[in-house]
């Protein structure tokens, strides 16, 4: 499984659509097996379900996103899981390994 985390300067970032960076976890029999830091690609609405969707990405976390980009993700295969706060990444990936992190789907930005 690949996860995909917006971030920015090694922390989630609030925008996942203007994020710099996404760090990918790929895990294995519920264990880290590789992190590896991929640039975004320019800003462009609808671009980053499919660009991530090219990445083999499986889940995508972030703290909030509109229904418009979830439904692209949803159509591009990528599970969404919402409602993250201020945690360090692998702490983050631990906590939906263990299954203590789950989709809030009440959380959603406003544009």
């Amino acid at each position: 499984m690949l996860i995909a985390i917006p971030t920015d300067n090694g922390q989630m970032s609030g925008h996942f659509g203007h994020a710099p960076h996404f760090t990918l976890y790929t895990i294995e029999n519920n264990e880290v097996v590789e992190k590896k830091v991929l640039p975004s690609p320019p800003h462009q609405p609808g671009l980053l379900p499919q660009f991530l969707g090219e990445q083999n990405v499986d889940i995508i976390i972030a703290g909030n996103m509109g229904s418009r980009a979830k439904e692209l993700f949803a159509q591009n295969g990528i599970k969404v899981v919402c409602g993250v706060g201020e945690v360090e990444l692998d702490e983050i990936i631990e906590q939906y390994i263990t299954g203590v992190l789950k989709d809030d789907p009440t959380i959603s930005c406003g544009h």
